[in-house]
């Protein structure tokens, strides 16, 4: 009887050192929500700003892919000699082409991709200054519920300063690159890195999608141009030197 003291004198001692623990992690759960929304909006907010400012480029160098092809359809004309069907083929494309870089200088103007990337790279240097205060507390202040509640306040305010907010698509992303910070609201068993690849796929797809139409549009003029020019699609096509 005497050797089962030390046992329960051990059994209480790891009782109380574990309701220690529970209640010190409680006491930092503040601290540790607080931490995790805020890197997870900083990053996202980052993303955006790249993201947008790769959909800016993107614009751009398909508004000078549009006008070069509409330059190219109005010189063919005068290096060869065209039928008339031919002629009207290459006047539609030239209207199509044309169409759309004035569509797409209206979605880049009314966009303001720009603008919005920096709003958004803005405010993520706000939420990374919160982020990186965060970081710089000591133990005992990370479990101070004010403490928590300042840095809470300037973390919402850093949000409110922004007129714009990132896009799912951008959480999305996060979700990929960094599945630690979701906890248990994400898979996170074997086949965790298929899950990953997939969501890094479907963000490309999301981000590029836009461009379909624009693309399907240039494969088209150049597929028209080689089979009207050098297929004799519609009707013989030879140049104009030759042809005199």
């Amino acid at each position: 009887m005497q050797g089962s003291k030390p046992e329960i004198d051990m059994s209480q001692e790891d009782q109380k050192m574990r309701l220690v623990e529970a209640v010190s992690e409680e006491s930092l759960e503040p601290f540790n929500d607080l931490k995790r929304r805020v890197e997870i909006t900083r990053d996202a907010r980052f993303q955006a700003n790249l993201r947008l400012e790769r959909r800016n480029k993107s614009s751009y160098m398909i508004i000078a892919l549009l006008s070069l092809f509409v330059i190219v359809l109005s010189l063919v004309p005068n290096v060869y000699s065209l039928t008339l069907a031919a002629s009207q083929a290459l006047l539609a494309l030239s209207i199509v082409n044309s169409v759309f870089v004035i569509i797409t200088t209206f979605l880049e103007a009314s966009g303001n991709f720009v603008h919005r990337g920096e709003q958004l790279h803005k405010s993520a240097r706000k939420v990374a200054t919160v982020f990186n205060k965060l970081m710089l507390l000591g133990p005992d202040e990370r479990r101070e519920k004010q403490k928590i509640l300042e840095l809470q306040k300037e973390y919402q305010e850093a949000l409110d300063e922004c007129p714009f907010n990132h896009d799912n698509m951008d959480y999305d992303l996060i979700k990929a690159t960094k599945p630690k910070l979701f906890g248990d609201r994400i898979y996170q068993g074997r086949g965790q890195w298929l899950v990953v690849r997939w969501r890094l796929l479907r963000y490309k797809i999301a981000e590029y999608t836009w461009l379909i139409p624009h693309g399907t549009v240039l494969i088209a003029t150049v597929t028209a141009l080689y089979w009207i020019i050098f297929l004799d699609g519609l009707g013989n096509t030879v140049l104009i030197d030759a042809r005199e």
